[in-house]
């Protein structure tokens, strides 16, 4: 057979505190002296304390190591057989796949794929070629110095290739993944001579009887448990939770490749009491699977969401993970903390809904939702917002500074007394509780606005709030006295054609500071004149300052002597109609003695502005 031999690289051998003894059976490999018959650089040896066979890998290449009974070499140069180590890769363990052989016929250390399979071990020979090296950089051998057997000298033989090589040429990269069988031959790629772990003399071994311990780990699985299951036959702890593979196979029955079987947020090591000080070397920290107990004497079910039944999952109840009841936490083994009702805060709103399992956190105050009384910070509690959406956006307005989207705070329309959840009203808006006034006299909904004959507005008048307190005197062109109007009684009960002038002389009309609002017919003049279907048709402007701009009302109306209800009051006699009530007790005067200054108070007029305070209460107080 000629090789095409494939230069190997500078191999830094392990040194003799790396090596790994090969176990089975749960021991050391051992084969007794003088087993096989012939030369003794064929002869396996080893026992309990000097195993037959070493193994060693790291992040680029595997090792092996077999223990004879004399020296492999003569003169320098590697005699003229062979030694190897066999793979079974399967798990079958009727045969083997592969066979890594230092050949001391043609110095080489060659892998082997055994295609032509028998159930005679020390008859099955591997007959193709995958790889070659030589064996002056692949194989090396040395002296032990002692020996196990009565007599002699033993000697170990050392060979070795790149894990990229075996990833490339076969099922394997990594000795973990593989059972081994090691032998020695008198012919190439077979083990016809002795077999480490059979003494050679009962019957004819099977795979079963010689192949290596698989459970290079010590985590319980052995190869062909893990090559089931996909985890990594050379890592103890394949998910980085804590636990052993085959503690969580066999004795807790989580998943070894999940770091949190039951997907309830808490990681199965930390639901199981682990600290840092029960991890294995293999537990790699720094992967985010594992999180210490800090309350290790309390534990939850790492194969149950909800440990407790109570219907809250484990890692709903520890917020931040860490196996122990914080503050604003539940107890995952207590099912009566947890229902979904619970109002924490008691704003009626409960807990799930304010995102408790997720710590939602509106404002950002560092006080949860579920445990914060006023969710955004708004200055109005949530028990009084309520969970209604007012302006659609996804939010409640329990976490919604501006419920109503109008570009104003919550916060700031509570203190300037406009709606917080009405859009149309705002700070700055005017008195848009009114929704009828369309800009003048706004308290008066049923006043139009316009005096129709006025063609200006009194825009000027800005501060008129609905009682035209700009208009505090009577028409002062207007000198004179109605001394003539004797059947005067207040009321104007007989006027139906409206004082198209303004009968600016009759004082009581002095009253109408924002429209005359209480006369809920008149339209735009002389309000007061309940009976006064007409609208003073002469004034088309807005009358929002009180009539100012009537400047050419100068009389006194001398020629109405039908106004039988206008109450004159430039007269200073109390009682100069005679009908024996003095102007304080006559109808149109509220309470009697009016006690101010200026013009009386319409009754109309304060009973609109209780009612628009009522409005703006009633709405203010709305959740």
């Amino acid at each position: 057979m000629t090789l095409l031999f494939l230069i190997g690289h500078a191999f830094a051998w392990p040194a003799s505190t790396d090596w790994d003894a090969v176990d089975l059976g749960g021991a050391p490999l051992t084969d007794p002296c003088g087993d096989v018959s012939g030369n003794d650089w064929w002869d396996i040896v080893g026992d309990g304390a000097d195993a037959a066979a070493w193994w060693y890998e790291d992040a680029t290449d595997v090792y092996f190591r077999v223990r004879l009974h004399d020296d492999p070499t003569s003169g320098g140069s590697w005699r003229s057989f062979g030694w190897g180590v066999a793979f079974e890769t399967n798990w079958e363990l009727t045969s083997f796949e592969y066979m890594l052989f230092v050949d001391g016929k043609d110095d080489s250390v060659t892998l082997y794929e055994n295609t032509t399979q028998e159930a005679d071990i020390t008859a099955d020979s591997a007959e193709a070629v995958l790889v070659a090296y030589s064996s002056t950089t692949n194989a090396t051998y040395s002296a032990v110095g002692a020996t196990v057997c009565s007599t002699g000298s033993d000697y170990y033989v050392d060979w070795t290739m790149s894990r990229a090589d075996l990833a490339t040429y076969t099922t394997f990269s990594s000795i973990t993944e593989t059972g081994l069988i090691f032998g020695t031959s008198a012919n190439s790629a077979t083990f016809q001579k002795d077999i480490a772990g059979w003494d050679g003399t009962t019957g004819t071994p099977t795979l079963a009887d010689v192949v290596s311990d698989s459970d290079w780990d010590a985590d319980g699985l052995d190869a062909e448990e893990e090559s089931v299951l996909g985890t990594d036959p050379g890592d103890f702890d394949s998910d980085d939770d804590g636990l052993g593979d085959g503690d969580e196979v066999d004795v807790y029955g989580t998943d070894p490749l999940l770091d949190d079987t039951d997907g309830d947020g808490l990681l199965d090591g930390t639901e199981l009491g682990l600290t840092d000080a029960d991890l294995d070397a293999d537990t790699d920290t720094s992967a985010g699977s594992f999180v210490a107990d800090e309350d290790p004497t309390t534990t939850t079910d790492p194969t149950l969401a909800d440990t407790d039944g109570g219907g809250l999952d484990d890692g709903a109840e520890d917020i931040d993970g860490d196996g122990m009841i914080d503050a604003g936490e539940t107890d995952p083994n207590d099912p009566s903390d947890d229902m979904g009702a619970l109002d924490s805060d008691g704003d009626g709103i409960d807990n799930d809904t304010e995102g408790w399992s997720a710590g939602t956190d509106t404002d950002g105050d560092g006080t949860p939702d579920y445990l914060d009384t006023d969710s955004d910070d708004d200055g109005l509690l949530d028990i009084d917002e309520g969970t209604d959406d007012g302006d659609g956006d996804g939010d409640g307005n329990w976490r919604d500074d501006d419920s109503d989207d109008d570009g104003f705070s919550d916060e700031d329309e509570t203190t300037e007394g406009t709606d917080p959840y009405d859009p149309s009203s705002f700070p700055g808006g005017g008195d848009t509780g009114d929704t009828a006034d369309t800009g003048s006299d706004t308290g008066d909904t049923a006043d139009s606005g316009t005096d129709t004959a006025d063609t200006s507005t009194d825009t000027a008048d800005t501060a008129d709030t609905g009682s035209d307190t700009a208009d505090t005197s009577t028409d002062t062109a207007d000198t004179s006295t109605d001394t003539a109007d004797t059947a005067d009684t207040g009321s104007d009960t007989a006027d139906t054609g409206g004082d198209t002038g303004g009968d600016t002389s009759d004082t009581a009309d002095t009253a109408d500071t924002g429209g005359d609002t209480s006369d809920t017919a008149d339209t735009g003049g002389d309000t007061s004149d309940t009976a006064d279907t007409g609208s003073d048709t002469a004034d088309t402007g807005g009358d929002t300052g009180g009539d100012t701009s009537d400047t050419a009302d100068t009389g006194s109306d001398t020629a109405d002597t039908s106004d039988t209800a206008v109450v004159d009051t430039s007269d200073t006699d109390p009682n100069r109609n005679g009908d024996g009530l003095g102007q304080g007790g006559e109808p149109g005067w509220y309470g009697g003695a009016c006690g101010c200054s200026g013009s009386p108070v319409e009754s109309g007029a304060i009973g609109l502005g209780i009612a628009a305070g009522a409005l703006v209460a009633r709405r203010r107080r709305r959740a």
